[in-house]
């Protein structure tokens, strides 16, 4: 492939009128490859690479009144991160019909960030009219290990929605996530884009370069860069600059 970038010398080089490009950039040639990638994802739309996850509650539909399961997002969840298939909660305890009086957890599985750096897990929630015992906590896990419950709705009465972005350190294995609810009457909540993203500079190739057309020319020249590993490369730097 070929990289088209507009080169500008600067007079603080002190550099002849004529002055050779392809020694500068093979010295000084540097990339702007490093972006998150998506480890695994669960979107309850079939995005790959799929997150797995199970519940220790079954799953269940009882029409207008309690609902544990996946379905289309519908008001009144409104956050608009949540699009298509969420994983919706509405009556946990179902009038005892179905669910539980307890907590429902569940769990996302076990995923390896070995060799990834800058890892961040997240999901996108929104939790309509919870009173005073219903709740939401979820268990993040980094290499078997429990960082403990973080409570998402706040004591008391909530209404509310947003994105959990949790940070993994560097040099980390794996990590895994629990979500548990337990709700009792008409209150309402869902979650969607259950997401492990980080670095993997160990999948970006080495870059070579072939040929730099032209070898030399005036401030401002328009240089063509070829070569291979250049795919994701955004940016040139001539000393520095």
């Amino acid at each position: 492939m070929s990289i088209r970038a507009n080169t500008f010398l600067h007079s603080r080089y002190a550099l002849p009128s004529k002055i050779s490009l392809f020694t500068l950039l093979c010295v000084l040639f540097s990339f702007s490859l490093f972006s998150q990638t998506t480890i695994a994802i669960q979107n309850f739309d079939d995005a790959t690479p799929a997150w797995s996850y199970e519940s220790d509650v079954a799953f269940f539909d009882n029409g207008t009144d309690g609902y544990f399961g996946v379905r289309i997002q519908a008001t009144p969840l409104d956050y608009v991160n949540l699009m298509y298939s969420v994983f919706y909660e509405r009556d946990l305890f179902d009038e005892g019909d179905n669910g539980t009086t307890g907590d429902a957890t569940i769990s996302f599985s076990t995923i390896s960030v070995n060799g990834y750096t800058d890892v961040e897990v997240s999901f996108d929630y929104d939790i309509v009219g919870f009173d005073t015992g219903d709740d939401v906590f979820y268990e993040l896990f980094i290499d078997g290990t429990s960082q403990g419950l973080t409570q998402l709705d706040g004591p008391g009465s909530s209404t509310l929605e947003g994105t959990e972005v949790l940070a993994i350190p560097n040099g980390s294995f794996s990590v895994a996530l629990n979500l548990i609810i337990n709700q009792n009457g008409d209150d309402q909540a869902g979650f969607d884009n259950f997401r492990v993203c980080g670095i993997a500079p160990s999948c970006i190739p080495a870059q070579t370069i072939s040929s730099i057309t032209p070898t030399s020319g005036p401030a401002e020249t328009l240089v063509t860069i070829s070569g291979s590993g250049l795919l994701g490369a955004t940016s040139v730097s001539i000393s520095g600059t």
